[in-house]
């Protein structure tokens, strides 16, 4: 997995959503929630779309599940996309994780905040966050 995000400090529980049958992730996929169903996932996370979370375990197409675990907070080691500093706070750009825009609240350049960077990091290199979704 290139761009999977690595569990580092887990500090919750992982929490259940539904999804289809046919999909398949690997284990690390930040998802997205399905627009019609908030407790859905639907795939990757595109800029502007609201995250479910990190996935706790490999979901494979056609394995009869319709359920994964998802986790909305703990550390995890992630890929930048650009330069990110220590304490920024978070977005994603499409399975990578970059810097949100300063003068955001709560979405960033549309895509929403999921936590802060923990470490500096140049564009492509791993760096740890804290997620907070």
């Amino acid at each position: 997995m290139v761009s999977g995000a690595i569990l580092r400090q887990r500090t919750e529980d992982p929490i259940d959503f539904e999804c289809a049958d046919q999909l398949a992730f690997e284990k690390g996929a930040i998802l997205a929630m399905d627009t019609a169903n908030s407790r859905e996932v639907s795939g990757a996370v595109l800029i502007g779309a609201p995250c479910a979370g990190i996935l706790a375990r490999e979901k494979i197409a056609n394995d009869g599940r319709t359920r994964v675990a998802m986790f909305q907070r703990g550390v995890f080691s992630v890929v930048a996309s650009g330069a990110i500093k220590v304490g920024d706070p978070v977005s994603i750009a499409g399975g990578a994780v970059e810097p949100a825009n300063e003068n955001s609240t709560g979405d960033a350049s549309g895509a929403r905040i999921i936590g802060h960077a923990l470490e500096t990091a140049a564009h492509t290199e791993y760096f740890q966050i804290k997620l907070t979704l």
